[in-house]
């Protein structure tokens, strides 16, 4: 439950950091490229209210490899999402 959601949101995060790594968005707008590294989310399908909802997030464990954090829904606190934060070495 919850994987072609995470699919769809991957796709979309992969679609903004390719066009954020454009030279032209960087020249144009004079904006450093570091600066949308993390992204989060203030709004997320939720398959209960079947509609777009407010999240929260809330920090599951520590990893090696970053922070595990699952967005929940606000009404139904439905878990809609997951996001790995990278250790910033």
């Amino acid at each position: 439950m919850g994987h072609h959601l995470n699919i769809r949101i991957f796709m979309k995060k992969m679609n903004m950091v390719n066009f954020l790594k454009a030279p032209d968005f960087a020249r144009q707008e004079n904006v450093p490229l570091g600066m949308f590294r993390e992204l989060d989310a203030t709004e997320l399908y939720c398959p209960n209210c079947r509609k777009a909802v407010p999240v929260r997030k809330h920090l599951l464990c520590i990893l090696p490899e970053g922070k595990k954090y699952e967005y929940r829904c606000v009404y139904c606190v439905e878990q809609v999402g997951t996001k790995t934060s990278s250790v910033q070495g």
